[in-house]
């Protein structure tokens, strides 16, 4: 499993139901080729090692290294972990409203928009420099997209680096990956593992019905609270009638699937094995988990990245989203609802 899933899975206690987004802003440095004592030259080659894509054009790529910086977070109650959904959704947003809340909202959003930010370019064999970099720490992304056979597929490279006293750092050549774009209305790509009882499972198999497909390592912690709001949709949601949730497993071991799935069971189970990239690309997945909301006829209603934004833009739990999307009265991308909608649809759970 690749590293910076783990890094993922260690915030999601708290990401799941953490209201307060921090701007993804920063100070937006001058690229200036000087010699100044401390500052340092990056560069680096951006390379395909798949067959699939071919004649990219390396330009359209756009490319930034971001300062790291240490978000202040809140002491959290030493009931946290017994906490269900709602009790952690109440507890936090009585902290956002709280003096040491905003102190601590403020804070962060200073340390957001004060941090250094250099945008680059990629010229056509694929290579980049990055001049002026201070020393600290940097996450580098870059993406840029290809439509190939009426499909979009993203091209990205995201990596952490520590800049030292050096004059220049040579990252050399670094492959991209290849991820499938995915759209609301087009067919969901197909998902198959097996079950609890380890016979062959499938996404297709659902078919008929709504599925509320959420991908997620069930061994973290985290995923416990998670599973109980799978359970809660799957039979208290006005969808549950024609409504099947599905929650796909990227655990290793199966054994140990076995006794999670004991403690914290899931309506229906689709294990992949393991971190199954081919799947994964497919759906664009890059951080669990991921929740993707679709229609009986197997076509996408909601990706999973729009899923996460309604959830962050209505302040609607999981089973409440899942009732407005199906019903046909969310209206994707539009303004949030009301306070007292937000109050309760956190009621609801």
């Amino acid at each position: 499993m690749p590293m910076w899933i783990k890094f993922v899975l260690l915030l999601t206690t708290i990401c799941l139901c953490w209201s307060t987004l921090l701007p993804c802003q920063g100070v937006l440095a001058q690229q200036r080729k000087d010699d100044d004592e401390g500052l340092v030259t990056v560069k680096g080659q951006f390379i395909i090692e798949s067959d699939k894509v071919s004649d990219f054009d390396w330009t359209s790529m756009q490319g930034s290294l971001v300062e790291n910086v240490v978000f202040e977070q809140p002491e959290l109650p030493e009931n946290w972990q017994a906490m269900k959904l709602p009790e952690r959704q109440a507890w936090i947003q009585e902290f956002e409203a709280s003096e040491k809340g905003q102190k601590m909202i403020e804070a962060n959003a200073r340390l957001a928009t004060e941090r250094k930010i250099l945008e680059f370019d990629v010229d056509q064999q694929g290579k980049f420099t990055v001049y002026d970099v201070p020393p600290g720490q940097f996450a580098m992304q870059a993406a840029g997209q290809i439509e190939m056979d009426e499909q979009i597929y993203i091209l990205q490279a995201f990596g952490q680096m520590e800049i030292g006293e050096v004059d220049e750092l040579d990252l050399a050549r670094m492959p991209v990956e290849i991820m499938r774009l995915l759209r609301m209305g087009e067919v969901a790509p197909e998902v198959a593992g097996v079950d609890e009882t380890n016979s062959e499972q499938t996404l297709s198999a659902f078919r008929g019905s709504y599925v509320f497909l959420t991908f997620g390592l069930f061994s973290n912690p985290a995923f416990q609270q998670t599973a109980e709001a799978l359970r809660e949709t799957a039979e208290s949601s006005e969808s549950a009638d024609q409504l099947k949730v599905v929650a796909v497993s990227v655990d290793e071991n199966r054994e140990q699937l076995g006794e999670i799935l004991a403690g914290h069971p899931v309506p229906h189970c689709i294990s992949l094995g393991g971190w199954d990239e081919a799947t994964l690309n497919e759906y664009g997945i890059k951080q669990l988990p991921s929740f993707w909301l679709i229609d009986p006829e197997g076509q996408i209603v909601l990706t999973g990245q729009q899923f996460l934004f309604e959830l962050n833009r209505t302040g609607y739990s999981l089973g409440k989203l899942v009732d407005e999307a199906i019903a046909g009265r969310l209206k994707i991308g539009g303004e949030a609802p009301p306070d007292e909608q937000k109050d309760a649809a956190s009621d609801d759970g």
